[in-house]
């Protein structure tokens, strides 16, 4: 018994957490950029698999897996670039390092919007 007790009291603490934290952020970032994307109206609705050899289905009715998949990595760039931002922000870089990541943010988040109003257009 004293055993279980032990381990429960760790569990307790929360020391296991703090050297995993970092990971379960980036997990439940991502989680959420899928369910941002459409993981759930993928998995819940008929799909077409390709919409011929387009990517974006015409119409907003359909998703099509390819396109999920698009619109999940410009969600990903756009949420790296506002993290790159982040860092720059806190001085994490030398003062150089923090222009470049400024401006390597700034380009993620611009290529990211193009890529998703593009594919809104392409939908119209």
């Amino acid at each position: 018994m004293p055993q279980l007790k032990e381990i429960a009291m760790k569990l307790l603490s929360f020391e296991w957490f703090k050297k995993i934290e970092e990971l379960v952020a980036i997990i439940i970032v991502v989680v959420t950029v899928a369910i941002i994307s459409g993981v759930v109206r993928i998995l819940t609705t008929e799909t077409i698999p390709l919409y011929g050899v387009r990517v974006y289905a015409p119409s907003m009715a359909y998703q099509t897996y390819a396109e999920f998949i698009v619109i999940l990595v410009y969600y990903l760039l756009g949420t790296a670039g506002l993290f790159l931002y982040y860092l720059a922000t806190r001085k994490r870089f030398t003062e150089r390092g923090n222009r470049y990541a400024i401006l390597g943010a700034a380009l993620l988040i611009i290529f990211s919007i193009a890529g998703l109003l593009t594919g809104i257009m392409s939908k119209i």
